[in-house]
């Protein structure tokens, strides 16, 4: 139950945070709607395991190294990218993220390597990450396979200011939550994260398998301490030439923590590579439907690319969000760091 905490306080404050902002907004005729529903949320919040502890994407399959060590270099040019994700726009503490990367081919490491940031909030609760990757790359048939591991650290944040208990005292300048477990104030911890995939890719296909949180990380807030849980990761795409300007693109992404799964399934189509569009389905059951994303991209210059996703919610809550938006923005140069030196020139006197 400790170890868990935050699963619960996150969905719990998030819905506290906004019933407590939105319940003297209505009429009282209204107001008898938006408790059930907030019941609703509050129960689902406490009691199921349907917590978000990686942060959701649905342009995912533009930036795979964020999600996969093994993806480092793997596509032989150095890459940075800037993401950013809106989440249930319109409901109050609802989950927003950002991330940044950098990876880049290392021919004298035989691999690749890169660094990848985020920080995710959602609510009262904040996590940071930074994991530093390396992928050795080992030619298969007409691929490359990339077998990768990444170290680095989480900080995980709870703003106790932000947080309201049924029994709490609050007035003025006084917090008082009167729970031995949570602070008035700001709890934080670190603790060191592991993490492992491989990644295949040529000109058809690609597929890839990652696990994160290997060492189930620990957090210590003090009071508490809350278990990152390790989590699986598997993406595959396909690509077909319909004609020389035009290729389509199926991929699936399934994750899962073992309690938990969801899954993504996208189709996109591509001119020329230089603009892309498409749509997703986030869920395969009536418990897991969660969004329908409309995704596009576009070509802005020979280095950069920018994507852009809006997700429709399908789930109860799109009673109280006007959907999601995220943005990816891409840079790329045919760049290698580290190249292998060339064997001696050897003069044949019967080829001068």
């Amino acid at each position: 139950m400790r170890n868990n905490l935050l699963f619960r306080l996150r969905r719990f404050f998030t819905a506290t945070i906004w019933l407590s902002r939105h319940w003297a907004n209505h009429p009282p005729t209204h107001r008898i709607g938006k408790g059930v529903l907030a019941a609703v949320i509050l129960c689902r919040a406490l009691f199921t395991l349907h917590a978000q502890q990686a942060p959701q994407s649905s342009l995912a399959m533009f930036n795979p190294f964020q999600w996969s060590p093994a993806y480092a270099g793997l596509r032989g040019n150095t890459g940075a990218n800037l993401g950013a994700r809106l989440q249930w726009t319109g409901l109050e503490g609802g989950p927003s993220t950002q991330t940044a990367n950098f990876q880049a081919p290392f021919e004298i490491l035989r691999g690749g390597l890169g660094l990848k940031l985020s920080n995710d909030a959602l609510g009262a609760a904040n996590s940071q990450r930074a994991v530093l990757a390396y992928s050795y790359h080992l030619p298969l048939g007409e691929g490359m396979l990339g077998l990768g591991i990444g170290a680095g650290a989480i900080q995980q944040v709870l703003d106790g200011t932000s947080l309201r208990t049924p029994e709490g005292f609050y007035q003025g300048n006084i917090t008082d939550h009167r729970d031995n477990l949570l602070s008035a104030g700001r709890m934080q911890g670190m603790a060191p994260v592991f993490e492992a995939g491989a990644y295949f890719q040529n000109r058809w296909i690609e597929v890839g398998l990652c696990a994160t949180n290997l060492n189930r990380p620990g957090v210590d807030m003090g009071n508490f301490t809350t278990t990152q849980i390790p989590a699986l990761f598997f993406n595959t795409s396909l690509n077909f030439d319909l004609s020389p300007a035009f290729s389509l693109s199926p991929s699936l992404w399934v994750r899962s923590d073992g309690m938990q799964t969801q899954t993504d399934f996208s189709l996109m189509f591509r001119y020329k590579d230089n603009i892309s569009a498409g749509a997703s389905l986030r869920g395969y059951d009536a418990e897991s439907l969660d969004a329908a994303s409309f995704i596009t991209s576009f070509q802005l210059s020979e280095k950069l690319r920018l994507a852009y996703a809006y997700d429709l919610s399908l789930s109860p809550l799109r009673q109280v969000n006007n959907g999601s938006h995220e943005l990816l923005l891409m840079y790329a140069l045919p760049k290698i760091f580290g190249r292998l030196r060339l064997p001696p020139v050897i003069y044949n006197p019967r080829n001068l």
